[in-house]
């Protein structure tokens, strides 16, 4: 249920336009990649400082969920 943890958050920031699911594929987005992420970094697959691992996944966090509410707003007639 942390994919609708992290939907409910999102859209308690942005608001969520009725029917629009943009939300729940940006958060499973979010889940899942970060549990990959935790794994192949301590696996040693991602041979970088755990500062910079912070610094660009919060980038790309940031930018997907931009991103994800872009999309509704253009669904939705209302440009950010």
């Amino acid at each position: 249920h942390l994919v609708e943890l992290v939907e409910q958050s999102a859209w308690t920031r942005t608001g969520a336009p009725p029917g629009e699911q943009i939300g729940r594929i940006r958060a499973a987005i979010l889940v899942g990649g970060f549990a990959e992420l935790l794994s192949e970094y301590l696996a040693g697959r991602i041979p970088v400082s755990r500062e910079r691992l912070a610094e660009d996944a919060t980038t790309l966090f940031l930018a997907l969920g931009e991103a994800g509410s872009q999309i509704a707003a253009d669904r939705h007639g209302k440009r950010k």
